[in-house]
């Protein structure tokens, strides 16, 4: 099996590794990609996936780009996965702000130590 990062490789380049084999690494692979379906999930595997993938998270809570049931990979995303952005984007806003008030905190602590001794 063939692969490469994909971010360091042309378009035309790409193609010429992928006419070595009908299979690519879900993570060292073009960004653009014509036949994904294949390539990531294979030709008998996908519809099988999919049908787990409807079963188990019929709202798209969870995705990535080229993922099963991700049909257009530069369409809109669904509800559920715009909800998971939203929380994601919530609680590293909260992360972020616990981070700078522990940094003023240990500021004003080290101040009061030092004016202690």
């Amino acid at each position: 099996m063939i692969h490469f990062v994909g971010s360091t490789v042309s378009d035309e380049d790409a193609k010429n590794f992928y006419a070595l084999g009908e299979n690519s690494y879900f993570s060292e692979s073009a960004y653009k990609m014509d036949d994904w379906k294949n390539r990531y999930w294979g030709s008998d595997n996908y519809e099988a996936l999919l049908d787990v993938k409807k079963r188990y998270d019929p709202d798209g809570i969870f995705w990535c780009r080229h993922c099963v049931n991700l049909e257009e990979p530069d369409s809109s995303l669904g509800t559920g996965a715009i909800v998971g952005i939203v929380i994601g984007g919530i609680i590293l806003l909260i992360a972020f702000g616990m981070l700078i008030m522990m940094s003023f905190n240990r500021k004003r602590l080290y101040k009061e130590l030092k004016e202690a001794a």
